[in-house]
């Protein structure tokens, strides 16, 4: 880029007689001048030009080897237009020729020259094009790239239709690919895969070989075609049809596609807690589909139903106490369960459609899944710079070359040199930050920036997030948990020896106890017991009667009463009007010994003695007994 010698944001409008330029040729293709060109030679940072228009402006022109003999090559430059009824501005930053150009009537354009110079340079078969308003109509067929000449080979078929100048379609390929990878899967893929590089055009009609059943295409947004490879497939929901040999769809931008065969696609993904987590899926027929909690994800606590749609269609479901259900669900293209996620941690849904059975589940965490990067761009002699700009940000597993393990390009405003990005918002991080990683930043237009950026503590706090669902054995040991704090474990705690020493504390808030082997709280055993407050020697006696057996119960002679306000006690009766009283026959095993009298067994006979003076008598008179 070269650099600023003027600097700003300076505006030219040509009004000087300055050569108008014939019909030209940019990259190949046919072109029309809308304004008289400028040269611009003089060191500079940016500039706005301003240019006045004789006709409609499509595009600048750009040559920067501009000579009085000429221009050995004009190329198309990439800026923003903007353009009244007798003029047009546009933003540059390099040294060279400048002007508006139109792409000429279609009439005057030479389709044998346009066949000829994109099958040489494509390595396609033109098999239709034309000329239409809208552009050119474009069919041509792509050989499978490594499959030997000769061999019998079904073909991709391609159909641009509007494209606006040829010039547009820069790279094409297909090729074979056994499997691709999607969400941690490995999935066989059942067509031919094409690529594309091309813009301006309004659509493509694609034919794809295929090998078998299709029911979903697969999008590379990002293909590399110096090694023929996609870092990341996603599914759509492009509507097709096929037949024995191949699948037919239309697209609207490019740049790789292929068809696939998924059952039921389940989705891991890491949802923050309160976003909305979606599951995508793919049914057949018509069967009962129920989706509900699973593994102890509950709705209403864990997550919120919030909608179900077939494509774009809402579907109406019944809620049932961990899920919803529709009885009769059929859905010829994907679906999407939204729920909200209220807790952290691990959540699973089941999804049950007829006979089959799928899990999805997700990792909820409160940690954001970004980092922020700050930094500063100037000019070569150090100054500030302000503008919008687009940036390339890639994270790599080395200082210099490497692994590139992420990427994401975002357009960033620079203010007096400062910009400021939230990586990770657009295509996520899922890094395990668990080994160094080093920041790559590519400003557009330059090359990478050196050195990289060695990424340091504060971003490898995301390691944490694996503690949401560690599954391991003999990785925590005694000395690594230390909290004065609550530990909340959402499992079991399994002890396979030794002892829980509580060193004086207590364990409180337990359930109730079901299992035989299960504790008991206080609460519950007082409970039991009839409430009050108790002792170990079986009760505290806080009332004046004690019993055993209330007066509504099934009364018998076992039955036994104590009057501590009177000192008796009752068998068999409520109310003793004695130290003893016994409501009911008494058997004596024994002998009755009292203070003063007796009454015993001998060999002899039963023999009543009393003791001193004391008279021995026999009565039916009552009052003697008192």
């Amino acid at each position: 880029m070269s650099k600023a010698k003027l600097s700003g944001s300076l505006k030219f409008l040509l009004v000087a007689a300055l050569l108008l330029l014939g019909i030209g040729m940019v990259n190949a293709a046919t072109f029309l001048p809308s304004t008289k060109y400028i040269n611009i030679q003089t060191e500079f940072d940016q500039l706005k030009v301003t240019l006045e228009k004789f006709a409609p402006v499509e595009f600048i022109a750009h040559c920067p080897g501009f000579t009085k003999e000429g221009c050995p090559s004009w190329d198309i430059y990439n800026t923003t237009i903007s353009q009244n009824a007798s003029t047009v501005s546009f933003m540059v930053y390099n040294r060279g020729a400048y002007l508006g150009v139109h792409t000429p009537e279609m009439i005057s354009r030479n389709l044998t020259l346009i066949k000829k110079l994109l099958e040489s340079s494509k390595n396609i078969t033109i098999t239709k094009l034309n000329l239409t308003t809208d552009g050119l109509f474009l069919e041509f067929t792509l050989p499978v790239k490594g499959i030997a000449a000769g061999l019998v080979q079904k073909n991709a078929t391609i159909t641009l239709i509007g494209l606006k100048n040829e010039t547009f379609l820069k790279k094409a390929e297909a090729l074979k690919l056994q499997n691709i990878t999607y969400n941690n899967e490995v999935l066989q893929m059942q067509t031919d895969v094409v690529a594309l590089d091309a813009k301006s055009f309004k659509q493509a009609s694609i034919k794809l070989p295929k090998s078998g059943t299709v029911n979903t295409i697969m999008k590379c947004a990002d293909w590399k075609f110096n090694t023929s490879s996609c870092l990341s497939w996603i599914p759509t929901d492009i509507k097709f049809s096929q037949d024995e040999n191949f699948i037919y769809f239309n697209v609207t931008s490019f740049s790789a596609y292929g068809g696939v065969e998924l059952t039921l696609l389940t989705v891991q993904s890491y949802p923050q807690v309160g976003d909305y987590w979606t599951v995508r899926f793919l049914t057949k027929g018509t069967e009962e589909l129920k989706i509900e909690g699973f593994n102890g994800t509950t709705y209403g606590v864990d997550l919120v139903f919030d909608s179900l749609y077939c494509g774009d269609n809402k579907v109406t479901v019944e809620e049932l106490s961990n899920g919803i259900r529709v009885a009769s669900y059929q859905c010829n293209t994907t679906s999407y369960h939204k729920v909200k996620v209220l807790t952290a941690g691990k959540h699973t849904q089941r999804l049950t459609f007829g006979p089959i059975v799928e899990y999805a589940s997700n990792l909820a965490n409160n940690m954001p899944n970004t980092i922020s990067v700050e930094g500063k761009i100037t000019n070569s002699t150090g100054g500030n710079i302000n503008t919008t700009t687009d940036i390339s940000f890639k994270i790599y597993d080395a200082a210099t070359a490497g692994n590139e393990l992420w990427e994401e390009n975002k357009s960033v405003k620079v203010n007096e040199g400062i910009f400021s990005a939230v990586l990770g918002s657009t295509k996520l991080l899922t890094l395990n930050w668990n080994e160094p990683y080093y920041l790559a930043v590519t400003v557009s237009g330059d090359t990478e920036m050196s050195p990289r950026i060695n990424l340091t503590s504060t971003p490898y706090s995301k390691s944490a997030d694996r503690a949401f669902n560690l599954s391991c054995t003999d990785c925590i040991d005694e000395t690594q948990i230390d909290t004065t704090g609550s530990f909340i474990f959402e499992g079991s705690i399994n002890m396979t020896g030794g002892v829980i020493n509580m060193l004086g504390h207590k364990i409180i808030n337990l359930g109730a106890p079901s299992e035989n082997t299960d504790a008991a709280t206080k609460l519950y055993v007082d409970t039991k017991l009839g409430g009050g407050s108790y002792i170990k020697s079986g009760w505290n006696d806080t009332g004046t009667i004690v019993k055993l057996l209330t007066k509504t119960d099934n009364v018998n002679a076992t039955t036994l009463f104590i009057d501590n306000s009177h000192g008796r006690v009752g068998i068999g009766t409520s109310s003793p009007t004695a130290l003893l009283t016994v409501n009911g026959n008494v058997k004596v095993n024994g002998n009755i010994n009292g203070s003063n009298y007796g009454i015993a067994q001998t060999a002899k006979g039963i023999v009543v003695s009393a003791s001193g003076s004391n008279t021995l008598i026999l009565t039916t008179d009552s009052s003697t007994w008192k």
